[in-house]
């Protein structure tokens, strides 16, 4: 796993303070799945807690540990382990927002990697978050200079409370993705996906 985003320490710092605080995971349980993990030991663990919640039983260290048992998986001490890691819970949201970070970053690429013919890079796209909208930019020689130099913009500000998590390759749904070559050719936006 060298070269891919991941935490293990946070990841386990959030299992654990799902165990230690069970209505966090009821709390953002919407915006959570097993692939926000990126070690197996902490994807099955998660993938425990949420059949618990599946079955409308309680999540606690105990009815974990017997799931664990059930499906035979040697994680009692890895469970432990993670539990003992948890000093408060209080920065909870902190730790789900980077890892959540972490997880687009692997997808990211894995798309990147599945779109090449071989998953080597034999040709690449450059792209820019700019901040400025592609209309804002045509209006500025410098800007158009250095965005012919790219392939796709993903243009606009990223605007918290447009925030999210479920988009690709952009932050808040104010943002587009864009095809420059055919935007600059046509004088307006041109969606990179048409």
């Amino acid at each position: 796993m060298n070269n891919i985003p991941s935490n293990i320490n946070l990841e386990k710092v959030v299992l654990g303070s799902f165990i230690e605080n069970p209505n966090l995971y009821y709390s953002f349980a919407y915006r959570i799945n097993s692939s926000l993990f990126s070690a197996i030991e902490n994807r099955q663990i998660f993938e425990v807690i949420s059949d618990l919640q599946d079955k409308n039983k309680p999540i606690d260290k105990l009815l974990i540990q017997n799931e664990i048992s059930r499906k035979k998986l040697d994680l009692n001490n890895y469970l432990a382990e993670i539990v003992s890691e948890v000093v408060s819970t209080n920065n909870f949201e902190h730790y789900l927002t980077s890892l959540l970070e972490l997880s687009a970053k692997r997808d990211f690429i894995d798309e990147y990697n599945r779109t090449k013919p071989d998953g080597k890079s034999k040709f690449k796209d450059i792209w820019t978050y700019s901040g400025y909208t592609f209309e804002e930019i045509i209006q500025d020689e410098k800007k158009i200079k250095l965005l012919k130099l790219c392939d796709v913009l993903i243009d606009g500000k990223f605007e918290q409370e447009l925030l999210d998590l479920k988009l690709k390759f952009r932050g808040s749904s104010n943002q587009r993705i864009l095809n420059v070559r055919k935007s600059l050719e046509k004088g307006y936006a041109v969606d990179y996906y048409k």
